[in-house]
């Protein structure tokens, strides 16, 4: 899957793709994409704006050059963005906001 944006809120698309197995080269844009890429993992990142590393990027994979996990692993890295781990994640910090335990 590739992403080509200028700008992201969370890169949703990035994440989706991962959950299904499938890895992903995006832009390093300012918000969202290097909190979901794992280099060599699930992804690569190229600078936002530089197609000429994007391609690059693009060839290397198609000539072999560069690799990924398997689909299990690369969906693996996705779960940490379930609702389950991101709701357990909010409750925790609210939790330390407040000080409860």
């Amino acid at each position: 899957m590739l992403l080509t944006s200028r700008f992201e809120g969370f890169g949703m698309v990035l994440a989706e793709a991962n959950q299904r197995g499938i890895p992903v080269i995006s832009s390093d844009c300012e918000v969202g994409p290097s909190d979901i890429v794992i280099k060599d993992i699930n992804g690569y990142l190229y600078p936002e704006g530089d197609m000429n590393a994007f391609v690059k990027i693009v060839n290397d994979v198609i000539d072999g050059k560069l690799k990924f996990e398997t689909p299990e692993k690369i969906a693996e890295t996705a779960k940490r963005f379930s609702g389950d781990v991101v709701l357990d994640n909010i409750i925790n910090a609210l939790k330390e906001l407040t000080n409860l335990k």
